[in-house]
């Protein structure tokens, strides 16, 4: 079918006139100069100092010193002087730290409550909705049946850490060794 389409198109009188233009434009002498400044810029020494890689040296530059950043950078650090210490006592601080320590105790549990609630939400969306195929219900089901096996897990993230995957997630984040 796309081949009868790109054929009639082709033989269209607008098909013609496009590669009639197409053909023009690429031999036109705007073109060429235009590839010709290309050529003369990408070989120029400024373009090559700005493309070129940069030493390996490491360049620190003080923000706070600049005119634009640094009076942003003074007003962040009394903000947070400021808010800090209202926030270390506050009730939200307290619960934050109850959840993320029951979170590291047992985050697969965790994950998997949220996942069957949200796989549940979706199926009860598309129920509704009418949009339910079989496909989609059959990876629903596969998904929930995984965040439901997600709950009965109790393992720390030490633990986690300890397990084969473990490692091997582990390892594949760990940043590599520099020799100076």
């Amino acid at each position: 079918m796309t081949a009868r389409l790109r054929a009639a198109i082709a033989e269209s009188k607008v098909g013609r006139f496009s590669a009639t233009l197409s053909l023009a434009i690429e031999n036109s002498a705007i073109s060429r100069a235009g590839q010709k400044l290309s050529h003369w810029v990408q070989q120029s020494y400024l373009f090559r100092w700005l493309t070129a890689e940069p030493e390996p040296e490491v360049i620190v530059i003080d923000l706070r010193e600049s005119w634009f950043v640094g009076p942003v950078i003074v007003a962040l650090d009394r903000f947070t002087k400021a808010v800090v210490p209202a926030v270390e006592t506050s009730r939200m601080r307290r619960a934050t730290k109850r959840l993320t320590a029951r979170l590291s105790r047992a985050p697969l549990r965790f994950a998997g409550l949220a996942g069957v609630v949200a796989f549940s939400t979706l199926v009860a969306a598309a129920l509704l909705t009418g949009t339910l195929t079989r496909p989609a219900m059959g990876a629903y089901a596969i998904c929930l049946g995984l965040a439901l096996a997600g709950t009965r897990v109790g393992l720390s993230w030490r633990e986690l850490g300890e397990t084969k995957i473990g490692k091997a997630v582990s390892a594949a984040f760990v940043p590599p060794e520099y020799d100076d």
